[in-house]
């Protein structure tokens, strides 16, 4: 009985420390990665145990090996969860992805992904921070898409994305929007001055 007792104790006890540190772990992990250190941050999340945590842990242990790429790598498979969780702990959620030499708000906009522009600018992305090789912006993707992407345009705009920025062309987010005929994207562009 004795050795049930001291076993209880025991179990209770590891519990309530995995408990504790588990959280505590996977916010050193996540320090790490705003550091970047990727390196510390892997064996942090390794070290996590708890159920909550589990799946932070597997997203950083998939991750971690891309280092300042983790997000353009969770954006490259379309891996809503990872790019969500990520674009708060990275150190600069601005990066342009080498490939396209434009950052991960741009290629989102591009490929036509509302949900994750909406993650990224509620991470603290710029809308007007980089362009693609055209001179193209998150906006002008919005507007240019050929599904009309009328939520992604608004918040873009209301992230304060530019209105009257110029593409590499002489193009802008209206002149776009009417090219590609996105009427609903021309008046709502309209509503926040744009000009051709």
């Amino acid at each position: 009985m004795r050795k049930l007792i001291i076993l209880a104790a025991f179990a209770v006890l590891f519990f309530l420390f995995g408990c504790s540190s588990g959280e505590n772990t996977i916010q050193k992990a996540e320090e790490a990665i705003t550091a970047r250190d990727y390196d510390q941050a892997a064996l942090y999340a390794r070290q996590t145990r708890q159920s909550p945590e589990k799946q932070k842990a597997r997203i950083i242990l998939s991750y971690i090996k891309y280092g300042d790429n983790m997000l353009h790598s969770a954006f490259w498979e379309e891996d809503i969860e990872a790019l969500q969780y990520l674009a708060g702990i990275i150190h600069d959620i601005n990066k342009r992805d080498e490939r396209f030499d434009a950052p991960v708000l741009v290629l989102a906009a591009g490929w036509g992904h509302a949900d994750m522009v909406i993650i990224l600018l509620e991470a603290g992305a710029d809308p007007n921070y980089g362009t693609d090789k055209d001179g193209y912006t998150a906006l002008m993707w919005a507007a240019k898409n050929f599904d009309e992407q009328l939520e992604m345009t608004r918040a873009l705009l209301e992230a304060g994305a530019e209105v009257n920025v110029r593409s590499n062309y002489g193009e802008t987010p209206l002149s776009i929007a009417e090219e590609y005929q996105n009427p609903n994207i021309v008046a709502l562009l309209r509503e926040y001055d744009a000009v051709e």
